[in-house]
């Protein structure tokens, strides 16, 4: 048994070392080690992400200016790093995925640009000092590449006057290191002036503006405009809105051509009115006069003396019989 303790803590002893010469030794075996990450993070394709990530090792291997970080892609044996820096060095010209922060000072926050689906998988953080290398395989962080969903914004919007200048903005989603997303507009409009420039954040991020400018027209209304963002690898998004148009002076467009027609129309009613009324009563006129000359008055061809009216006398008795005897 002695022997056997013996060879199994030679061998321990031997693998140990081993490791210690390599000088590259995992971070699950050195527990004075350890990243602070995210598990997992989501960015839309074409769009950008940070994670932020910060590294603590042991007191006796102090971060200097030399000190090296970099990112690693995939399966840890594979190597295949992604984005490295050392200390505290600034990037002029950055690449599409690269650190943002200081090494020298335990932050290995990490950027990707213009994400594609390509760029799905685990990313492991290594770190290198003075030929002292760990690389931190349990602190790993899982990006997802999904679809893209975010639109872009429009300001202002609402109602617009026509022959008033008016100006709008469209921003492209997203705060980004990369480069500059392409912004066109269509619409309606006959005359138009854009305007792209680019917003510098604090954080060093930029974000992307275009200006539209244009003086609408009572013709043009309704105004629908489209504001189409281009990002890399031509990933396209697009918003479209429709102001309404207000008409800054109705009165010129409206009394000129309606007051003439309104008034002509009204006095042809008056004296259409008036000559029916004439015909009426002038038609009525004639009627009754030709009416009471054909009319007869008595019968002329018997002798007047012998003509006795059967009512002539209503004031005799009840019982009296008149009798109207004409001459024979």
């Amino acid at each position: 048994m002695g022997t056997t303790a013996n060879c199994l803590l030679h061998y321990t002893v031997m693998i140990l070392t081993l490791l210690l010469l390599r000088k590259d030794v995992s971070s699950q075996y050195l527990p004075d080690y350890s990243v602070k990450a995210p598990q997992s993070v989501v960015v839309q394709e074409g769009l950008c992400v940070q994670i932020p990530c910060t590294f603590e090792i042991p007191l006796k291997f102090a971060l200097t200016r030399n000190t090296k970080g970099t990112w690693l892609k995939g399966s840890v044996s594979a190597n295949n790093p992604v984005a490295s820096k050392t200390g505290y060095e600034t990037m002029k010209n950055r690449d599409r995925i690269f650190l943002t922060g200081d090494v020298s000072r335990g932050d290995c926050s990490l950027m990707i640009n213009d994400a594609s689906q390509q760029d799905t998988d685990y990313y492991t953080f290594k770190v290198d000092d003075r030929g002292a290398v760990n690389t931190f395989t349990n602190y790993r962080t899982y990006v997802k590449v999904v679809e893209l969903s975010d639109k872009p914004e429009i300001s202002p919007v609402g109602c617009i006057v026509s022959g008033d200048e008016v100006t709008l903005t469209c921003t492209s989603p997203g705060r980004c290191f990369g480069a500059s997303p392409k912004i066109t507009w269509n619409g309606n409009l006959k005359v138009k002036t854009e305007q792209m420039y680019t917003i510098n954040n604090e954080d060093g991020t930029s974000t992307r503006h275009s200006n539209i400018t244009f003086t609408p027209s009572i013709e043009e209304d309704p105004v629908s405009l489209t504001c189409t963002v281009t990002l890399g690898n031509n990933v396209t998004t697009q918003r479209v809105i429709t102001l309404d148009l207000k008409d800054a002076n109705p009165a010129k467009t409206t009394m000129p051509v309606c007051r003439p027609v309104y008034s002509g129309i009204i006095a042809a009613m008056v004296v259409g009115n008036i000559v029916i009324l004439i015909l009426i009563f002038g038609g009525t006129y004639c009627f009754l006069k030709r009416h009471m000359k054909k009319r007869p008055l008595g019968n002329t061809t018997q002798n007047s003396r012998g003509t006795e009216h059967m009512y002539e006398n209503l004031s005799g008795q009840k019982n009296d019989i008149y009798y109207n005897i004409g001459a024979h």
